[in-house]
């Protein structure tokens, strides 16, 4: 094995045993995985793997019932062997135990004598000890910081005044950093503890905010955050009296490819009306409104000129027409991936989305294309809740495997299915049938486990 080794140039095998590292980089490190399992091959895998300090910059660390994995000792030594070499890492508190908070400061005081290393962190807090551990930073600028994702699970009236300031000059601190674009917070709302002027807010390409306060500070967002690449918000119910004013006119953003967004109805308004995005792709809205505003989406469509691949809409409570008339739009041209889901409350008239006259268009073929009329380019349908109009679940299932036949639906998901969809086990096993051939399916009916034909 050592010939082996020393019959190529070592940068090569450091590529090597690079690429061979897990995909997954928040789960704690096992013998059997690199880079570990690089040290019990041989001396020289195992010389060669303590001569690549990257190989040690990758470090993810969870905490469970007072354990932490990899344990202290270990994580002291890795951060040793990665040498002066940038830093991703993940820490992550799976419970919430009282050993938990204290092993998590810890940890947290240890990765802060390397902060001006950091690269790419995520973090998952469980306790007011691991948020003051945090801002113990002594001044100490991570300049090669590129994202950081910060998770809180606690209540913010756990910490004290004087530690929210604290948060929110760290906070400060990480997002100046240089190289900095992406910033990611679940669980806390960051507008209430920092000071929105002083962000860099255009050098970000990524954000990702759970708990927005308002429609208006979203519009402010998008105004100073010209080069976003992916953006999703959600906007809390409660209105802050600190909300900045609203940005007047249209936004334009340019290379936004990618909006996940969840509001009410005058968010929708609000957003959709204002929005130019030509360069999107990806689209997902999650409504917690009473009616759908078509008329402000389909302006943000015509607007953007926009060509949409994948497109989820969760409990809109879309009418049916509006529905069918989406799908018809020139932005849905190119869709590929349809995710709906209608659950809870619906006005009274509501109708499923998925109605007769649209299970037929989509069934139905072009004569000189031989493509489906509608959403010609589909290959994967997600339904869960009440999607589909009453007794045309057969028809749904019809429409899937003419679609499959064609190779051109190649994914399908129903799940919750509304009992009035009727369908009996034979249409279940039709698509079990298709599902032997290949076709991706996954079924779930109200009241059952998951099913697989």
């Amino acid at each position: 094995m050592s010939s082996k080794v020393d019959d190529f140039p070592l940068e090569i095998w450091q590529e090597i045993y690079m690429y061979c590292l897990p995909d997954d980089r928040n789960t704690a490190p096992h013998s059997f995985q690199a880079p570990l399992l690089f040290l019990s091959v041989s001396k020289a895998w195992h010389a060669l793997a303590l001569s690549t300090p990257r190989l040690w910059a990758v470090l993810p660390i969870e905490i469970w019932s007072g354990k932490s994995y990899p344990p202290l000792a270990i994580v002291e030594l890795w951060l040793e062997r990665s040498r002066r070499v940038p830093l991703t890492f993940s820490l992550c508190q799976m419970t919430g135990w009282g050993d938990d908070d204290i092993l998590a400061s810890k940890l947290i005081h240890k990765l802060m004598k390397h902060l001006d290393r950091w690269a790419d962190v995520t973090l998952k807090l469980d306790c007011a000890m691991s948020v003051r551990a945090l801002t113990k930073h002594r001044n100490v600028a991570p300049r090669l910081l590129r994202s950081m994702d910060i998770t809180f699970n606690l209540p913010f009236r756990a910490l004290h005044v004087r530690d929210i300031d604290e948060l929110s000059q760290t906070l400060l601190l990480f997002t100046d950093a240089p190289r900095f674009s992406s910033l990611v917070v679940h669980g806390a709302n960051v507008f209430q503890h920092i000071d929105v002027p002083r962000v860099h807010w255009g050098g970000l390409t990524e954000i990702r905010l759970s708990e927005v306060d308002s429609v208006y500070t979203c519009l402010d967002l998008f105004a100073m955050c010209k080069n976003l690449v992916r953006c999703s918000l959600g906007v809390v119910a409660t209105e802050s009296e600190d909300v900045l004013p609203p940005t007047v006119g249209a936004i334009t953003l340019p290379g936004l490819s990618s909006l996940t967004i969840s509001l009410d109805e005058l968010g929708m308004r609000e957003i959709f009306g204002r929005l130019c995005v030509p360069q999107l792709r990806e689209l997902s809205v999650s409504s917690v409104a009473m009616n759908w505003p078509q008329d402000s989406f389909t302006s943000m469509l015509e607007r953007s000129q926009c060509s949409l691949t994948k497109v989820s809409f969760f409990n809109t409570r879309m009418l049916a027409a509006d529905f069918s008339d989406l799908l018809s739009h020139g932005a849905m041209a190119s869709l590929a991936s349809l995710a709906v889901q209608e659950h809870g409350w619906l006005p009274e008239g509501w109708s499923c989305l998925m109605s007769k006259d649209t299970i037929e268009r989509m069934s139905a073929v072009d004569a000189e294309t031989d493509a489906p009329l509608l959403a010609p380019h589909l290959q994967s349908l997600v339904l869960n809740g009440r999607c589909v109009e009453d007794d045309y679940g057969k028809a749904v299932v019809d429409m899937v495997l003419a679609r499959w036949e064609r190779r051109t639906l190649t994914q399908f998901s129903w799940t919750n299915q509304n009992t009035s969809a009727d369908i009996d086990e034979k249409e279940f096993t039709r698509l079990g049938v298709a599902e032997l051939e290949g076709l991706g399916l996954s079924i779930g009916r109200i009241g059952s486990t998951w099913w697989d034909a």
